[in-house]
């Protein structure tokens, strides 16, 4: 699914026959409880999803998980309810499930986003979601306004945010990344897309089921309501790291 942009979502869906809490949402003209579609496609209307022979299923309003260890033919009735455990949305679940050393847990970052509304009825916000079992950077820019914009795009770009390195010179950007647990451990996130004649673009930029130590996402958005209108940007950034 890193693959394909939020809109084909629903031929992925029928491409593998599955029916998911987000296309569920929106046949009944709802918003997903889940924000990133990404995680809101794998899961199951009953907001379920089984990874490594565990059943987990949220409880979003209260932000928590239960897994249920299951068996190798997940065969369910055999199961024992009594080895339910609950997690919050705030745990680094596998880690924990795993019996791995969370000396570091303190180190990890929380819930980040940032959201702006530069005019026109345009929306940018960068988030970093986490839901314990399934951990997200996100980019969005829609319009909250009934018509579609021309064009609408958003990319990585280097940081500050705004300037740029003169030419020549030894300015040092910075790079949107995600940071792990080990040191020096760490990769760039690049990603550049604009679609016309849409009133919304969604991307899941980094996702895994485990929690970042720390991170840097850099957009740059911008937006065109006709062929005769001018080029409008924003820029957006969130970060948990010191630098």
């Amino acid at each position: 699914m890193g693959t394909i942009e939020v809109k084909d979502y629903q031929l992925f869906e029928k491409e593998v026959g599955f029916s998911s809490l987000l296309a569920l949402s929106n046949s009944v003209m709802q918003t997903c409880p889940i924000e990133d579609e990404k995680f809101a496609t794998l899961l199951n209307p009953q907001m379920q999803i089984i990874i490594e022979h565990y059943l987990f299923t949220l409880n979003h309003d209260e932000e928590k998980v239960e897994a249920l260890f299951i068996d190798d033919d997940y065969e369910l009735k055999s199961v024992d309810a009594n080895s339910m455990k609950e997690f919050s949305y705030d745990d680094n679940v596998f880690a924990i499930l795993k019996g791995e050393n969370l000396k570091s847990v303190a180190g990890y970052c929380g819930q980040e986003n940032s959201v702006h509304e530069p005019g026109d009825g345009i929306v940018t916000s960068v988030d970093y979601n986490k839901y314990g079992i399934y951990n997200s950077l996100v980019s969005k820019i829609y319009t909250v306004f009934s018509g579609k914009p021309l064009y609408l795009k958003h990319e990585t770009i280097d940081s500050p945010l705004g300037i740029v390195p003169p030419s020549g010179g030894d300015y040092k950007t910075i790079t949107s990344r995600c940071f792990y647990r080990r040191i020096g451990k760490q990769n760039n996130i690049i990603y550049s897309y604009g679609f016309s004649y849409t009133d919304n673009l969604k991307k899941t930029l980094w996702d895994n089921r485990r929690r970042l130590t720390g991170f840097r996402l850099d957009m740059k958005y911008s937006w065109k309501f006709s062929n005769y209108g001018t080029v409008s940007y924003d820029t957006n950034m969130i970060e948990c790291h010191q630098y």
